[in-house]
């Protein structure tokens, strides 16, 4: 998951998704509900669920067992139903740290 934090520390966008398992290369998307929010949408227009009938990609570069990272990017599209709105996320990267 990630989170935009605002200068005064609060937050108010947040994007969360997963796969089933994980291995470097492609993986599939899990389907999701609230995938990306937007808490400065108004009235029900927050949250946005992934379409995973939409070209989507996941892919892992480099999983290091040893430092317990992952690192790799990812695109993919979210819409909201009740507003008519459809998000394209383009060009995300991801360098975490695991348990």
């Amino acid at each position: 998951s990630a989170k935009r934090k605002l200068d005064n520390g609060s937050v108010n966008q947040f994007l969360v998704f997963g796969a089933d398992a994980i291995a470097e290369g492609e993986n599939q998307l899990r389907d999701r509900k609230d995938a990306f929010i937007d808490w400065t949408k108004e009235g029900n227009c927050a949250g946005y669920d992934l379409d995973i009938e939409m070209p989507h990609s996941l892919h892992i570069d480099d999983i290091d067992t040893e430092a317990h990272t992952i690192q790799g990017h990812f695109e993919f599209t979210v819409y909201d139903l009740d507003c008519s709105q459809v998000l394209n996320i383009t060009n995300g990267i991801f360098n975490l740290t695991y348990p």
